[in-house]
Order: C-alpha cells, then structure tokens, then sequence
C-alpha cells in the first residue's frame, strides 16, 4: 500500500505512535507526552500504544512514520485474516472453507469502512486468535494454549481501543459459558470442574500477568481521565450502524464517498460487506436440512451483535448501557458489527464445509439461489441505469487515482456500479458452476477478485488519501524544518499550513502537529484529557494563562476563589489560584507585584518524560510548570528532591516556591508503580516462554474432551 491512511491515522496515531517510539529508541520507557493538552500519561493509553509488541518491534528499525504506519496496518490485516482462517480449520472446516472465511473477513467493511481508526481493527484482528487458543486450551486442556491464549489477550489489551477490548473480553467469556453449557450434560458438575477449572484458571492468571503493566498503566490514571467514568447514553450512541447501512451487505459502494448524503452514522461505519459468495452460503443454509445446533448460535449472535450496532434504532444498545458492566465507556455502537461479521463467515464456512463434505446434496439449490441473486442485480442494474452509463463508468479506469473528488455521483449511481459488478462475479460464479468438474474449489478465487474490487472502490473514500507516503513524508519534512528553528516553547500552536513559511498544506496533519515538531501548546486532538485540565480550560481565565511557557514564575498566589473575578484580581498571564501552598508561609496575596527583571530561566530542555532548565532569582518566587498535575511527577532542585513541596495551581498545573538565587530545577515524570508492573509482566512472558519450549519437547495425550 503505498498511499498513507485517513484521517485520525495520522492526526491522532501517527504523531502518538511516534511519540512511543522516540522514547524507546532513547532508551526510555514511554511515559509522559508533554506537547498536547498540558500533557498526558502517555503509557496509560493503549490508544497510543505504549505497552503494545509490534509498535516496541517497528521502533527497532526507525522512528514511526507513514511508512511504519502502513506495514502496521497491512499486518493486522493479515492476521486478521489468518487467525479467522486458523479459527475456521479449528471447528472441523475444510482447508477451502477457511481460507474463503480469512480472505472475507480481512477484507469485510468494517477493515475498510474503519482503517482510519485502525486501532479498532488491532482488537478485532487478534480475537480469533485469542477464540481459536483458548478453545484449543478448554478442548484439549493444553498449558501450551492457555498460555497463548493470555499472550493474546495481553496484545488486545495493549495495543487496541479500549470499547474494542471490552467487548472482546465479553466474547471470550460467552465462548466459555457456551462451552461450559455445551458440556456440561456429558460429564458429572464435580469432574467438569476438575477437568477444566485448573486450565481456565491458567488462561485468567496468564491474561493478568502478562497484561499487568497495561491494567496498573490504566489504573493510575483513572482519577485523572475526565472520561473514566461512564459517559452519557447521547454520547454512546453516537456512530451506530444505521437501517439504510444494511444495503452495504450487497452493494458496499452505495454507502462509499457520497458528500451530503445523510446515512445516520459516520461514512465509516456504514460498511459491513463480506462478500456475496458468503451471503448466497448462508442463504443456502437457510433453506437447508439438519442445521446443526452451533451455527444456530452463530447466527443469534451475529444478529444480537448487529443489533447491538444499530445504537439508538434498537433498545439493544442501551439495555447494555444500563446494566453490563463496562458498556458505559465507549461510544460508537457500529463497532459490534466487526464481531458480527466474523459469526456470519464462520457460518458461511461451516455451510461450504458441508456442501463439499457432500453430507447432502446442495448444488442445485446453491446455483438457484445464485441465478436469483443474479436476477436480483439485474433487476437494480436496470432500475438504477443512469443517463450517461459512460460517464459512471468512468470509475473503472480512474479508481487507483481517486476520482470520487472529482466524479460526483448520486446514490442511485453508486447503485448501478456495484449491481454491475455483482452481476459479473455471480455470471462468472455460474459458468464456473456449469464448465467445470469442481466449482466449489474455485469460489476462493472469485472471492478473493469480489473483495479485491469491493476494497478498490471504497478505498478512496475511508482508507486512504489520493497521494503517496513519499509525497507525505516531504510535506512534514518541510514543516520540520520551518518549526526547527529555536521557539523558546512558546506554548504557540503549530498550524498545518504555517502562514508566509510552509508553502503548502500538510493535508492529514492538522491538530497533532504540536506534538510532531516537538512544540507545547494546550490543544490538540485527544478523548484523554485530563478533568483537572477541562475545568481549567472552562475558566475565564485559561487563556490569559496559555500566554505563558511551559516554565514560568510568579510572585504572589491568589485564592482559588478569585480566579473567575478578574474585578478583584487584574488578570495577568503570570497569576496563579490555588488552595494552598504547602511546606512554606508564602502569603495568599491580594495585590499583584512584578517580579525582578533580573529573574530569569534559561535553558529550558524537554526530555523524554522530563523538564531541565537553570533558574536566577533574587528573591523567592514560585516556578509553575505548564503540565497537568500527576502525583508521578517528581522534582528536584540543586539535585535535591522537592516532590513534597510541589502543590497545585489553576486548578492543574503544578508549581513549587523556590528560594533566591541560582538554580538547576528539573521537573520529571516517573510512574514507578508502572514500571515495576513491566517488569512483571516481562518476567512473566520470559517465564511463559520457557514452559513453551519445555511443553514443546514433551508429548502430551490430551484427549478431545
């Protein structure tokens, strides 16, 4: 792929990602990010991927960039749709059934429609793996799985968003309860406790240990993170896969790159497209003989789940609003649908395993329901045909250089160009029928050229931008080397098109260029702020105080009180509100004084997860930092800590009353709790593998249980 991805891939997870990886190539544990909102515990977000394996692999090679980006997503890609293909071969399908299941699903709408928020795909990409071990682990009582089984877990946890996890989390434990209620006729309660109770408990203390530095990362930061409570029904609902999205089952391209066209949800959470072969199997399985009890419960779920993804249009979604734990966190109920999609593929295989096990005879009935389908296209073909076919078609020879700028079509247009395409592969998928000796084996082929088209129409519209990384990566170097220049961190917003300097947009980048060239301002584009930050941000005045630099002294403190009536206190950018100041008899002041011209602070120096700079006073003063209050934040002056001198002001800030004279002052963030869960979970993954490598060499006669 050598175009970069959309949107919140590079405004958000392009500047975050790269943020990890320059702390790890400096040899430092990602902590603290400085450049957005006063800063935030970078580690406690998995959003950023702190804690995740594969960003700590990219950053062996290179500081993360387009290219990075993109190898990331074609990756997840991948094992997305290996792990589905695994999962498949796991419950009994054939080679070919699993691999038309794998190609499916990673290539399905929701890989397409949400590639800019490709930290969704992380979460969805890694869960058959996580079903198909800790199945293999229940079924085969097997260590070795079990153990794999929390390593995965431990990759979702780490590197996905955090609705994602939770609902992978709440599939793992239903697949649990389904086994458990599946198996437990067949056995004694006592024995199946016996049996599977100890393996069940080694998959839960794997998850744990393995996971712990992301479950203590989040942890602390939980007092501070204005949304780690629940959050309102208005906001969850927000992005659900609305009843007109259901036409991109059939036609994906009729909900792709229409500017004014009001779908109910967001452009990229109306795709949910698996392809047409697998829709004709399942349609084939409903009007077939001896449905076996599990694809049953692969079809109620995969209907639960999509009307979970409905939001608002169905009371589904707020049932879990109001009484599963954990389902007040997050937004976007359009999500769900990934999960659904992956229990209508396992269906789709489970029928095409059948058809080619020749349990029963099914061909005549799959051609008929394809020659129907095709009858169905036809029919919209004709219905929909526009004036000038031509000029629609124009589509076809321009799809690689992103025409949907360019050729505004209508609905009914987007219609006709994906009924025609149908049209073809299900024409193709007849002769292939009534020519050869075995067309079942080759309905993977026409798969994989249905969703390769699916992919190329819809990829201009919500995967990636109509230039190459190439062009991109000249674009911020420019931008780089106008913002290089010394700035003193003025607290100043870096723009994307830097007035009478950068001579060109950097389309893309836009609210996270702070953070790329290294420049400390307020704003940003993050959901982790701080609620210490938000009611600072609400005050009068906040802005009078961004006046600052991220260092800067004060003579006086004033009342907290005070600080929305500037008719008692003037406001100046160097006031300060506070509680109280601790450790010294500094008075709460009434009036403003000016400090000294002879006070200074030189050599300001921004580390990773740190803040240097010399201090020259003539009297005492208070040095505030320009950063959110965390109690990790640690300071020392003249090489001495200070850390229980530091008190709050603003409401977020952190200041410290420092005595006349020179001094080296350095400010450093340090989450020791944090890292001493990475070294756990390090030792317990060295551990793990050790016991990989002896179960390997032991033979073990588990039976199928």
């Amino acid at each position: 792929m050598q175009d970069t991805l959309k949107w919140d891939a590079l405004d958000a997870f392009l500047p975050w990602r790269r943020a990890v990886t320059e702390s790890l190539r400096s040899f430092h544990l990602p902590s603290w990010n400085v450049y957005q909102y006063l800063g935030f515990p970078l580690h406690s977000d998995p959003e950023c991927g702190a804690w995740y394996p594969i960003v700590w692999i990219l950053a062996l090679f290179r500081s993360y960039d387009f290219y990075s980006q993109n190898i990331e997503f074609c990756f997840h890609i991948f094992i997305a749709g290996y792990g589905t293909f695994m999962l498949c071969k796991s419950l009994g399908q054939y080679i070919v059934a699993a691999l038309l299941a794998g190609i499916c699903f990673m290539g399905c709408g929701f890989f397409v429609g949400n590639a800019q928020n490709f930290i969704f795909l992380i979460g969805v990409a890694w869960f058959p793996w996580a079903l198909y071990y800790l199945r293999q682990a229940l079924t085969t009582r097997s260590r070795k799985a079990a153990l794999k089984a929390g390593f995965v877990v431990f990759m979702i946890l780490s590197g996905s968003y955090p609705g994602i996890s939770i609902i992978a989390l709440y599939g793992l434990l239903g697949y649990v309860i389904y086994f458990i209620i599946t198996r437990y006729p067949k056995m004694q309660a006592l024995d199946f406790w016996k049996q599977h109770g100890g393996i069940g408990l080694w998959v839960l203390v794997s998850s744990l240990a393995f996971s712990s530095v992301v479950i203590v990362s989040v942890y602390e930061a939980l007092p501070y993170f204005s949304r780690s409570g629940a959050i309102s029904y208005d906001l969850i609902s927000e992005n659900p896969f609305s009843p007109k999205a259901f036409i991109s089952f059939l036609l994906p391209f009729a909900t792709s790159g229409l500017e004014g066209y009001d779908w109910g949800s967001g452009n990229c959470m109306i795709n949910a497209y698996i392809g047409i072969i697998p829709l004709l199997l399942i349609a084939d399985w409903f009007v077939s003989k001896g449905k076996e009890k599990r694809e049953w419960v692969l079809l109620i779920v995969a209907m639960l789940l999509m009307g979970i993804a409905m939001g608002d249009y169905l009371p589904l979604r707020y049932w879990l609003f109001r009484f599963v734990p954990g389902m007040n966190l997050f937004r976007h109920p359009a999500i769900f649908r990934a999960f659904a999609l992956l229990a209508l593929l396992l269906l789709a295989g489970s029928r095409f395993t059948r058809i080619l096990n020749k349990v029963e005879n099914r061909f005549k009935t799959l051609k008929r329901i394809i020659f129907i389908a095709l009858a169905f296209f036809i029919g919209i073909l004709i219905w929909t045909c526009p004036v000038n076919p031509g000029l629609v078609l124009r589509v076809f020879e321009l799809t690689y250089y992103h025409p949907l700028s360019s050729i505004h079509l209508k609905v009914s247009e987007h219609v006709f160009i994906q009924s025609l395409l149908q049209v073809i592969l299900l024409s193709i998928t007849l002769l292939v029928f009534w020519k050869t000796k075995k067309p079942l084996h080759l309905l993977p082929y026409i798969v994989i050229l249905d969703i390769f088209l699916a992919i190329q129409l819809n990829m201009p519209s919500t995967v990636t931008y109509a230039e190459a990384v190439k062009t991109f990566t000249g674009r911020e170097g420019q931008l780089l080397n106008v913002t290089n220049a010394p700035q003193g961190y003025n607290n100043r917003l870096i723009s994307d098109n830097e007035p009478g300097k950068l001579g060109v947009r950097v389309e893309g980048l836009w609210r996270n260029l702070n953070m790329l060239c290294k420049q400390p301002y307020y704003e940003g584009y993050n959901s982790f702020q701080f609620s210490s930050f938000n009611h600072y941000e609400l005050s009068h005045f906040f802005h009078t105080g961004m006046k600052n630099k991220i260092l800067y002294l004060s003579d006086t403190c004033y009342p907290i009180s005070q600080m929305e009536d500037s008719m008692v206190v003037p406001y100046h950018p160097t006031n300060l509100y506070a509680a109280e100041i601790i450790g010294h008899q500094m008075k709460i002041s009434h009036s403003y004084g000016v400090r000294s011209p002879g006070d200074t602070i030189k050599g300001i120096v921004i580390n990773e997860n740190e803040i240097k700079a010399s201090v020259n006073l003539h009297n005492r003063r208070i040095l505030t930092l320009l950063q959110n209050y965390h109690h990790n934040w640690k300071v020392t002056i003249d090489g001495v800590e200070r850390n229980q001198d530091l008190f709050i002001t603003n409401h977020t800030l952190l200041s410290i009353v420092i005595e006349s004279g020179n001094h080296e002052v350095k400010f450093w963030y340090y989450p020791l709790k944090s890292y001493l869960a990475f070294y756990v979970s390090l030792s317990s993954m060295t551990l793990s593998c050790i016991l990989l490598i002896i179960y390997s060499k032991k033979k073990y006669s588990y039976n199928e249980v």
